[in-house]
């Protein structure tokens, strides 16, 4: 599964439900994973603690991931490892430590084609190509090989405005805000939501107390294969999971 939303949606609290099935581990490479704190309302101690994780600083680059998940396949298929959910917060920071690893690798000088200001190293072409091969990589060697084992898998990833030229504007007319993405480069982010049969939207409207929580699971930027119902549904201060079970219960 893919939970989008801005942030500060609920895609975290949402995430700690699954905790039903079992211990989970959550990649966190956004330094957000307080954000499930606010669960422990509705979900208890005892759910939350079935959580663990750790912290991927991006600059430090993928390896270290990449070791950690090749050490949980290996369990897997042993039928050793003792988590039932593993999730990745979230897809834009993995981006960015992909995009830094390749500049590493190819080294960053204007005679390789890349860029630099001040001290700002801009991406080239390369780069680009090398996030997104590694991304291929990542869900057919390493993401689809868990699932496949009984895991359950899922990524977060931010919604930022999509800006562009409404139909029929004029020429010069100043780009709007004509809808929303998946952060990350454009043609990537497309790529990347294609990998999941369910991508779920997240929404959050009102402050502090009195906010409304909000999940689409079919429609819009949402989808499903599993015949869930379209529009918006109140997950607020309610178990996400057992909101699920209930709307696959009843389709």
């Amino acid at each position: 599964g893919l939970f989008v939303g801005r942030s500060g949606s609920g895609k975290t609290c949402a995430e700690a439900s699954f905790t039903k099935y079992g211990p989970m581990y959550i990649f966190d490479s956004d330094n957000r994973i307080r954000g499930l704190l606010e669960s422990v309302k509705w979900l208890g101690k005892e759910r939350l603690s079935l959580i663990d994780f750790d912290y991927y600083n991006p600059k430090d680059g993928f390896k270290a991931i990449d070791d950690k998940l090749s050490q949980f396949i290996k369990e897997a298929e042993n039928k050793q490892l003792k988590y039932k959910t593993i999730c990745f917060d979230s897809v834009g920071s993995l981006v960015y430590m992909l995009a830094l690893d390749s500049q590493i690798l190819r080294g960053i000088k204007k005679e390789a084609g890349g860029k630099i200001r001040g001290s700002v190293k801009f991406l080239h072409p390369d780069d680009y190509n090398y996030v997104s091969m590694a991304c291929r990589q990542l869900m057919f060697n390493g993401i689809m090989p868990l699932a496949e084992l009984g895991i359950n898998i899922i990524f977060s990833g931010w919604l930022v405005a999509k800006w562009g030229k409404k139909p029929g504007a004029a020429e010069y007319a100043p780009p709007e805000e004509i809808g929303e993405r998946l952060i990350g480069p454009q043609n990537l982010a497309e790529e990347f939501i294609g990998y999941f049969d369910e991508v779920y939207k997240f929404d959050k409207a009102g402050l502090l107390s009195g906010a409304k929580y909000t999940v689409e699971f079919n429609g819009g930027f949402a989808k499903t294969a599993l015949g869930l119902p379209v529009g918006k549904h109140d997950i607020t201060s309610r178990d996400f999971l057992a909101v699920w079970e209930e709307k696959l219960k009843n389709r």
